[in-house]
């Protein structure tokens, strides 16, 4: 028995529509971290952050994912390393790090991250009932299998961060197990804040960028 012209016409309609709607949601996500990058790499903050891979967004793992309708990226990302530290500084840096050996190639491995959860599930997200920006940075530890901050990113912190751990209002801090590629004393922090908070510039500043750029700072004010 076939189907009734009447409702193959209706689900094309919806489809297409839905198209509609899921690609106004790539522009605008698009054009948030369009905002997001110009103002972590202004002269704004304690540091000058850009990010990896030239703007590369991370969408939620595909083998993560749990059920066959389960296709529409639940948690979009991006990640950022420190301009400074990427350029090698000046001739007087160098030199400091020439003498430090292997600390400072732990500075490589700095992550922070910026994030979007679109709709995250109890499980994945206690009490994240409206889309929300997550935000924090991290460290794989030291003697970890990671080259470098894009790599302990996209490969490590992506999968391994407790997003359960993480309640809405203040920053928490975690730390990543000593196995696989983590080495020891691998840290998180992050922090919440609904989309909706998030109405203009200013408001993405005060409660997104300056936040993440400060605690950036303080966390890898040591070397990492």
């Amino acid at each position: 028995m076939g189907v009734e012209p009447e409702k193959i016409q209706q689900a094309m309609r919806s489809v297409t529509e839905a198209h509609e709607v899921l690609a106004e949601f790539h522009k605008e996500i698009v054009a948030f971290y369009g905002i997001v990058d110009e103002q972590l790499a202004d002269a704004h903050g304690p540091v000058k952050l850009e990010p990896h891979m030239d703007g590369y967004i991370v969408r939620y793992p595909a083998d993560k994912l749990k059920a066959p309708q389960d296709w529409v990226p639940k948690w979009i990302g991006r990640f950022y390393r420190d301009i400074a530290a990427e350029s090698g500084g000046d001739d007087e840096d160098d030199a400091a790090k020439a003498t430090q050996g292997k600390d400072a190639d732990e500075g490589e491995l700095n992550v922070a991250f910026v994030w979007i959860a679109a709709h995250a599930p109890a499980d994945e997200a206690p009490d994240c009932s409206t889309p929300e920006c997550w935000f924090g940075v991290a460290h794989p530890g030291v003697g970890s299998g990671f080259k470098d901050s894009w790599s302990a990113a996209r490969y490590g912190v992506w999968y391994k961060l407790d997003t359960c751990s993480v309640l809405p209002g203040r920053w928490v801090e975690g730390e990543f197990s000593e196995s696989g590629k983590f080495g020891k004393g691998g840290r998180w922090h992050a922090r919440r804040v609904p989309l909706v908070e998030l109405l203009d510039e200013e408001r993405i500043r005060s409660l997104v960028t300056d936040p993440l750029r400060k605690k950036y700072a303080e966390v890898f004010a040591a070397g990492g």
